[in-house]
């Protein structure tokens, strides 16, 4: 794998693949004026959580924005699930192949027949048998059930010379221990037991089984009635992978997955939708269909164009389009890798995705390994939602000093969890977050409005990060929003005149980049040009945040008088200080003096 281009997560995966309803719209550039500013995830790095034309009333979608591409490689990148055991740590003294540390990707059922079990790889030299060693230092995780006893093993039982076996359970409890090659216990919690060696030692003979690394068998289960496929249950230890005659395939997850070793990339940390979406003409059976949708992402720095290929499934630009991918597609984009139960069964456990392409180092490879799909067992949404990508940036924040595309993140330690948004004027739900990531430079609020009455129909808190794009809550790149259709698509901040767009705009998996003067209503009067960037932020200084910036901001202004640290709509400049000095806020209040937005933007 090679982590400079698309990654998926394989050690300690926080979830599993991610089915989310974001449906791709892949539309052309407005325009060769138009700033080739590519999504700089050098800077959403820092987000990492620290605990159609406007002359047809169309909005001009933007695929790219950075006024000069990073040198840097391009990533494809999608949701995935790690091996069910995870080993860590360990040097071997003697033969080692580098794939010894992979134990089997299969996981111990929660409850399964008594005698199944789990082993790694049997691995042979070409010059025949020889003794293997046990590692030291080395760590399994199993998802035990309360109750049930269990086996764990090396080298079939028996050694020359014996390592040490420790259970333990998730509180900490040790459950067994012995110096020895098997060791038998009995879970007293229901969790991830970590079975530790913490002694070399060797197999006698070669043996056709755990040569090496642990084999785990689920000796007794008391607690659970063994999972039957084919009795029209789900039960506990079957999922849509090994028993689709049960299991329906909604699958919990995060929309990317991002390998936790590459630090310029963000963790999606729950998922945001979860859908049964059918290919048009496709019947609906009364289980649902038992397809998947994986949804990926095509985020590069310096490449142009990709081709996307597939060892098994179809590719779409739509999780629900008839018409696959056949051509080469823009770089930012999201695309669906779609799979049924036959093609899971015909992949031999994996599936591989490839991606090559023209205007960089735009070649890379992703395996999918279904092993340990799980079912998830909540609500599902049976109505696809649509998620709206948003591109802005705020002047009070731009990062003048640099001249870049990145703002300044000086309040983000004031920042509330808890979205400013559900007060009036905005009057939005409540949005919260458990903490707060470094790189986000503040709350906005982005609206959905009937283009005919104006009405709201729709509106959601996000994190504007300081790269100029709006995530969940979650930490998912776009907002979900249940409405279908085509609106207009309002951008809020607290203390910076709103915009509109320019046209109405489908929130179907749309890129909608506000930083871009075609698709603002009302052009250049609207916004602050980014130095000599073609680039545009929301106008510092509308302190009441009713769309007008005058004399009432002014006041506004100096009534808050001088504070220090503080989380204030006076603070224009959001440099978490308001200022009565020369060079304060104040200058972003007197240059926007007069400005106005739309009737159709204020409150």
């Amino acid at each position: 794998m090679n982590f400079g281009k698309f990654t998926l997560l394989r050690q300690l995966c926080p979830a599993f693949i991610g089915l989310f309803c974001m449906l791709v719209t892949v539309s052309a550039l407005h325009s060769q004026t138009t700033p080739a500013r590519y999504i700089n995830h050098q800077v959403t790095s820092a987000l990492k959580n620290n605990t159609k034309n406007a002359s047809d009333g169309k909005v001009q979608y933007a695929k790219k924005r950075v006024q000069e591409p990073v040198n840097s490689a391009a990533k494809l990148m999608g949701g995935g699930c790690t091996l069910f055991a995870n080993y860590s740590g360990g040097t071997p003294a003697i033969y080692s192949p580098a794939d010894l540390s992979v134990i089997t990707n299969a996981p111990i059922p929660l409850c399964g027949p008594v005698g199944t079990s789990y082993s790694s790889t049997y691995y042979q030299s070409s010059g025949g048998s020889f003794d293997w060693q046990v590692w030291a230092g080395e760590a399994y995780q199993f998802n035990l059930i309360q109750g049930n006893t269990y086996t764990v093993s090396i080298c079939g039982g028996a050694g020359t010379w014996s390592p040490e076996l420790t259970a333990e359970s998730p509180s900490g409890v040790i459950d067994g221990n012995i110096a020895g090659c098997s060791l038998t216990f009995t879970a007293t919690e229901s969790g991830d037991y970590t079975i530790y060696i913490s002694r070399v030692g060797f197999c006698g003979t070669l043996v056709a089984q755990d040569n090496g690394h642990l084999t785990i068998t689920l000796t007794n289960a008391t607690n659970c009635t063994p999972p039957t496929c084919g009795n029209g249950a789900c039960n506990v230890g079957e999922d849509y992978c090994n028993c689709s005659a049960d299991c329906p395939c909604n699958i919990s997850g995060t929309f990317v997955d991002y390998n936790t070793t590459d630090s310029t990339f963000i963790i999606s940390t729950t998922p945001v939708a979860f859908c049964e979406n059918f290919v048009t003409g496709f019947a609906n059976p009364s289980v649902p269909a038992h397809i998947m949708y994986v949804p990926l992402a095509v985020i590069g720095y310096d490449c142009v164009t990709y081709n996307i290929s597939t060892t098994q499934g179809s590719l779409y630009r739509r999780s629900g389009d008839t018409l696959a991918l056949t051509s080469t597609i823009d770089n930012l984009i999201i695309f669906w890798l779609r799979v049924t139960q036959a093609d899971i069964d015909a992949s031999g456990g994996t599936t591989t995705v490839t991606m090559t392409g023209a205007g960089g180092n735009c070649f890379d490879t992703m395996s999918i390994p279904w092993a340990t799909v799980a079912n998830y067992t909540g609500s599902v949404d049976v109505t696809c939602k649509s998620v709206l990508a948003v591109g802005m940036f705020l002047e009070g924040a731009y990062n003048t000093a640099s001249g870049d595309t990145t703002m300044r993140t000086d309040i983000n330690t004031l920042i509330p969890l808890t979205s400013p948004y559900a007060a009036a004027p905005w009057n939005a739900p409540a949005a919260s977050i458990a903490a707060m990531p470094a790189g986000v430079v503040d709350w906005v609020l982005v609206e959905l409005r009937d283009p005919a009455t104006n009405a709201l129909v729709e509106s959601q808190a996000g994190l504007l990060s300081m790269g100029g794009y709006v995530y969940d809550t979650d930490l998912n790149f776009g907002l979900t929003f249940n409405a279908t259709g085509e609106y207009n698509v309002i951008v809020r901040h607290r203390n910076h005149m709103p915009v509109m767009s320019s046209g109405t705009v489908d929130p179907d998996g749309t890129l909608l980049d506000m930083a871009l003067l075609p698709n603002i209503f009302g052009g250049e009067q609207q916004v602050s040009r980014l130095g000599s960037l073609n680039l545009y932020a929301l106008k510092a200084g509308d302190v009441n945040a009713n769309g007008i910036i005058n004399r009432t901001d002014f006041n506004l202004y100096k009534q808050a008088g001088s504070l220090l640290n503080n989380y204030n709509s006076a603070d224009c400049n959001l440099d978490k200080n308001v200022s009565q000095l020369v060079g304060g806020d104040f200058p972003l209040i007197r240059q926007n003096t007069s400005a106005m937005a739309p009737s159709q933007v204020r409150y």
